[in-house]
């Protein structure tokens, strides 16, 4: 599902219209990413893990922070956008914390489970 302030964050910035895009990054230590390229990531295997997904997604609303005045729609749809990752990320979080809890307990029930002999049933 789409985000209604997905549009400018589609595809890598038109550089023909924005041709100091870069360098004003550069200057600021970021470097340009869109969605393209995360799913382009996904698709190729590149993110070992979540973190990895999160910076760049996180990296992506910066961009848009640096480059935009803050009065600027773009600027705005970035906050917006973010504000939502946010929070369907944190309830992603807490899903995999939960997972990962649940997942330590079998663990603990099986080597209990494993390391007690049990008499025959005779």
């Amino acid at each position: 599902q789409r985000n209604r302030n997905a549009g400018p964050f589609l595809r890598p910035v038109d550089l023909v219209q924005l041709p100091d895009y870069e360098s004003v990054l550069r200057a600021e230590g970021c470097s340009p990413i869109c969605i393209q390229d995360i799913e382009s990531k996904f698709a190729n295997n590149q993110y070992h893990d979540h973190r990895g997904f999160v910076k760049d997604v996180r990296k992506m609303f910066l961009n848009a922070h640096v480059y935009n005045p803050e009065r600027d729609p773009v600027h705005k749809m970035a906050e917006e956008f973010s504000e939502e990752f946010e929070r369907k990320w944190t309830k992603i979080r807490n899903w995999l914390r939960n997972r990962k809890q649940e997942e330590r307990l079998m663990k603990s029930v099986d080597k209990v489970c494993v390391s007690k002999e049990f008499p025959d049933d005779r």
